[in-house]
């Protein structure tokens, strides 16, 4: 199976596996841009220590949103992913990828209302992208991308 296909497999630092069956579903729309339009792709630019930034969004499952930052040193990278709405059976998933767009890391999944997760990668010098995905209707979220 094709590693950027998170369903089923993550080409992870720390060997993080997504849990439970709709966490394979929801991140099958994690492939790389070819197969998937992507409704955004913002440039945070160069990323340092202590930089952090943050973006709200609406995204559904035919046009995911990309964040790209780039980092000169190896830093630890945080993400807190926060899904912005009331209705509940609505979830997304965030993530971050390399340079090809292959998934290094992902957050668990995030169900309405209000659910947030936060998790750390150590990333060496490169360019990468933040993802957002859901496999379902459009939803908001937010999120925080930290660089320490």
């Amino acid at each position: 199976m094709n590693q950027a296909a998170l369903g089923t497999e993550l080409r992870a630092a720390g060997g993080v596996q997504p849990s439970g069956l709709r966490a394979a579903t929801t991140f099958d729309s994690l492939r790389s841009t070819r197969t998937v339009r992507a409704s955004s792709e913002r440039n945070f630019g160069t990323l340092n220590a202590g930089s952090s930034r943050s973006a709200a969004g609406n995204v559904g499952k035919k046009s995911p949103d990309f964040f790209k930052f780039k980092i000169t040193r190896q830093r630890t990278v945080s993400l807190n992913v926060t899904i912005q709405e009331l209705i509940s059976r609505r979830y997304i998933r965030g993530a971050i990828l390399d340079n090809k767009k292959r998934a290094l890391k992902v957050s668990d999944t995030l169900r309405a209302p209000l659910e947030s997760d936060r998790f750390s990668i150590k990333l060496k010098a490169g360019t990468y992208y933040t993802k957002i995905v859901t496999d379902g209707n459009r939803i908001n979220y937010s999120f925080r991308l930290q660089v320490r």
